[in-house]
């Protein structure tokens, strides 16, 4: 473990919000301080696991590495435009795009090895490592995807602002992520679903992600507020019953208009953010 100063701002006066376990996968029963800075507002997991520890946290089961695709990546001969998914587990995404655009050029990076090896079999040319690591060379990709990725790097600002480098003028930026500032956050607190201790080391409102968006030099930001009840009813399942639980569909129905009413009001548990370089 490792004590670390704002990723946002460089300050390390921050202050205890709550502790959270690992309540969603079980794999250590460490407490992890969940702390928010007291200048900018960030708020981070301190201390935070090392490169080195992190993948202990991330078993088999783990969802986003659960995949049943079955495509064959061919690259195209004259691409349209190049793409790249940081964080790309399998390539599920990637065989997505695919399958809607076989003239794309696609490209992955992932930490997770078993992913990488998986997506590799299936032809995507997918980087074992960091997007740091991987060095890609600059003003090369027309647009670059994170999906609930940047919660989980060590450092989200030298992550974006890579990608930025990466990224040709003009180009364009799709994270989906999780929303600190949204109403089941609030109501449930350190039993919110998307909190995910260990794995999500950090955690972004539309303010701090928009700053730090800003800083990494990215400009015509855009958010949107994704409507589900999934988050709120798992939130709950973790605050009621210590786990996760299944709910009936007259109850996501039921729920259905209070979450369409929370992405109006900028309070859903997700949000999607568009950036151009």
């Amino acid at each position: 473990m490792q004590n670390i100063s704002c990723n946002l701002c460089g300050r390390s006066d921050a202050k205890l919000l709550f502790t959270a376990k690992d309540i969603n996968y079980k794999t250590t029963d460490e407490t992890f301080s969940v702390v928010q800075c007291g200048a900018c507002g960030f708020v981070y997991i301190n201390p935070q696991p090392e490169q080195s520890e992190l993948t202990a946290f991330y078993p088999d089961t783990y969802r986003p590495y659960r995949d049943k695709t079955t495509i064959a990546y061919r690259a195209p001969e004259s691409p349209s435009k190049y793409i790249l998914d940081i964080g790309s587990g399998p390539g599920s995404f990637l065989a997505e795009l695919h399958e809607k655009d076989p003239s794309i050029a696609l490209f992955g990076v992932d930490f997770d090895k078993r992913a990488v090896e998986t997506g590799r079999l299936r032809g995507f040319p997918i980087f074992h490592g960091s997007l740091l690591e991987a060095r890609y060379a600059a003003a090369f990709f027309d647009e670059a995807h994170m999906s609930h990725l940047l919660e989980h790097v060590l450092s989200p600002l030298e992550t974006l602002q890579e990608t930025a480098r990466i990224l040709k003028p003009g180009g364009k930026l799709i994270i989906t992520i999780p929303n600190f500032a949204s109403f089941s956050r609030m109501l449930f607190g350190k039993y919110w679903y998307h909190l995910d201790a260990p794995r999500h080391l950090y955690h972004f409102t539309p303010r701090t992600l928009g700053t730090m968006l800003e800083k990494a030099g990215f400009k015509n930001i855009s958010f949107g507020f994704i409507p589900s009840p999934k988050y709120f009813l798992q939130s709950y399942a973790f605050w009621k019953y210590g786990g996760k639980r299944k709910f009936s569909k007259l109850t996501w129905h039921f729920l259905t208009l209070p979450a369409k009413a929370a992405s109006f009001l900028k309070l859903s548990s997700t949000m999607k953010v568009i950036a151009e370089k």
